[in-house]
């Protein structure tokens, strides 16, 4: 695994912590808001993440709450992106492809080019 792979694994398994503390303490709403423990620096940005697209609010002195229907609308946002991410790289690869396969078709009926030095004697 990379660098970047690995950063964005502890990214995803710091923003599952967060989500799963606080629907295991029930607070979906800001009267059932809990203090989390997000000391580590993966979960301080996972927090800023969710709180900056509205899937977790902040209440009185650092007491945050879970909005399920935003969460969930922006993992489907993401794997959306994802998506089509896959399908450019997928049309890239497919027109890589084709273009290798022309200039190999090009190649093989191009006439060879004889020198007079490489002539049967």
């Amino acid at each position: 695994m990379s660098g970047a792979e690995t950063v964005v694994a502890a990214s995803i398994r710091a923003e599952k912590r967060l989500v799963e503390a606080l629907r295991d303490a029930g607070a979906f709403s800001a009267e059932a808001a809990i203090a989390l423990q997000h000391g580590r620096f993966m979960q301080q940005g996972a927090l800023r993440r969710l709180l900056r697209h509205g899937a977790i609010h902040e209440v009185q002195h650092a007491r945050y709450w879970l909005n399920e229907s935003a969460y969930q609308t922006l993992r489907k946002h993401r794997r959306g992106r994802i998506g089509l991410i896959v399908l450019g790289l997928l049309a890239a690869l497919i027109i890589a492809s084709i273009g290798v396969a022309r200039a190999e078709a090009q190649i093989a009926l191009s006439p060879s080019k004889i020198t007079p030095s490489s002539r049967a004697i």
